[in-house]
């Protein structure tokens, strides 16, 4: 009440981050698949009621160990309420994760914005890294990050192989549609990239960070 700042509040949970898993190795394809295929069906089941994330990040994605209760996203919203008492900080923490549309006042985005959020998550749990170069190090560089955001993307696989991980090249075109700089050429699910994922285990292209 004495500084009016507004905040938002949710239940606590007992599942671990995605952040936390990953802290400690970087994750296998089929585990990454089956998290984002968790993570598609709670922004299908938003989007149906025309309600975006446009904040997904590692540290609000909880994985349960128990299948029944599967993956669960938390700080739907969470932009509005710090968009309105923005602060360098929060800023530098969320920027890794936005869409090039989402620096534009103009357009705040829909359901493919948290398309490619959901790209660079998947990349971080794959990898342990940002695919950005610009956000290896805390705080990132926001004027190279903006840069890199609207510039010319490197195949995941290179990038990964930029930072001594190995990748599948097989998962590139799916990422790169995921990535897309403009929203109107942007995979419209995160169901592709799901399916790209679990075929390298199908195919045994198991080219998984190490």
């Amino acid at each position: 009440a004495s500084t009016a700042a507004p905040f938002s509040v949710t239940r606590q949970l007992r599942q671990t981050s995605l952040a936390t898993m990953v802290a400690g190795s970087p994750l296998s394809p089929a585990v990454v698949a089956r998290i984002m295929s968790g993570v598609a069906e709670s922004l299908n089941m938003a989007r149906h009621y025309q309600v975006y994330h446009h904040g997904l990040k590692p540290t609000n994605i909880f994985v349960s160990d128990e299948p029944s209760q599967g993956v669960q996203l938390m700080d739907f919203g969470v932009s509005i309420v710090r968009g309105t008492s923005p602060t360098h900080e929060a800023y530098a923490a969320c920027a890794p994760w936005w869409a090039p549309e989402q620096i534009q006042a103009v357009d705040h985005g829909d359901a493919v914005t948290d398309v490619f959020a959901a790209a660079l998550v998947a990349f971080y749990a794959l990898t342990g890294r940002s695919y950005w170069q610009s956000c290896q190090q805390l705080p990132p560089d926001l004027k190279a990050w903006q840069q890199e955001l609207l510039g010319p993307r490197a195949p995941v696989s290179l990038r990964a192989n930029e930072f001594g991980m190995r990748l599948s090249a097989a998962v590139d075109t799916v990422f790169l549609r995921c990535l897309a700089v403009s929203p109107s050429d942007r995979a419209q699910q995160v169901e592709e990239l799901v399916a790209a994922l679990s075929s390298l285990e199908n195919s045994g292209q198991q080219e998984t960070a190490q």
